[in-house]
């Protein structure tokens, strides 16, 4: 209903708030971005895991060059259905299946390391073990214009006692991850540990997430910085994720 209601809000508030995934499909996510361009509108997308203590450190550490230039993002999410209401698993009202509720949050953290590479590439399996519209298991290869790859698993039907995002970057010159938050640099033929000590609880990082997330929406409200996570983000990340879709429909790399 994300659709719907943005496109009815644009008309009369300049400033908006929308979860992720912004959309059902690409199409939705230029229409609503289109919108806001025309009623110069600020929209906002909810992708809290940009706000955890523990991703903050870890893009503080990717942007500071101190593990080097990365190459490679492995990333995957395992655990159970973020609902079991019925419309999740119906591919007309969800857009799709777990792709759609944990493989977007992935993407939009490797991009956002990354610093927003251009994908050239995209080659992805899904898998409908326990579902009959929607996938439950999706696997991807993504390539990039500047010879980064990263790939992507998710999965509500895979055995998994850790529920928890997982996700490594490698540079040239070392490597940092999150859940528990990591990070080795190479010095000459040794990697020397400089994780940080502390980082806090599980439950409190996601809390401070959600908390972080939305100061940031009220300071840009209030003209104290930029928005982030647009939609105009938006609208690429689903475009990515349509390509994505394409490709385990016809079993074929797709080439954006």
């Amino acid at each position: 209903t994300h659709r719907e209601i943005v496109l009815d809000a644009v008309n009369s508030c300049s400033n908006i708030f929308v979860e992720k995934p912004i959309s059902r499909s690409y199409d939705e996510a230029k229409e609503i971005n289109h919108a806001a361009s025309k009623y110069n509108a600020n929209i906002m997308v909810g992708m809290n895991h940009r706000f955890r203590p523990d991703s903050l450190l870890m893009k503080s550490l990717i942007t500071s060059g101190e593990i080097g230039e990365l190459f490679y993002v492995k990333s995957s999410w395992v655990k159970r259905q973020s609902t079991r209401e019925k419309w999740a698993l119906k591919k007309e009202e969800a857009g799709g299946g777990v792709l759609m509720d944990l493989g977007v949050v992935l993407l939009d953290l490797t991009l956002w390391f990354l610093n927003y590479p251009e994908v050239t590439s995209v080659t992805t399996q899904h898998y409908s073990n326990t579902t009959k519209e929607v996938e439950d298991s999706s696997i991807s290869l993504l390539r990039c214009d500047n010879s980064i790859s990263f790939t992507m698993e998710v999965s509500w039907s895979l055995r998994n006692d850790n529920e928890k995002i997982s996700l490594s970057a490698f540079g040239k010159n070392g490597n940092a991850s999150l859940n528990p938050l990591q990070a080795f640099k190479k010095i000459e033929d040794d990697y020397i540990d400089y994780s940080p000590l502390s980082y806090g609880s599980d439950k409190n990082i996601i809390r401070k997430s959600y908390e972080n997330e939305i100061k940031h929406f009220i300071g840009a409200v209030k003209g104290l910085h930029p928005f982030i996570s647009t939609s105009k983000e938006a609208e690429l990340r689903m475009k990515i994720i349509d390509a994505m879709y394409k490709s385990a429909n016809q079993y074929s790399e797709i080439k954006l």
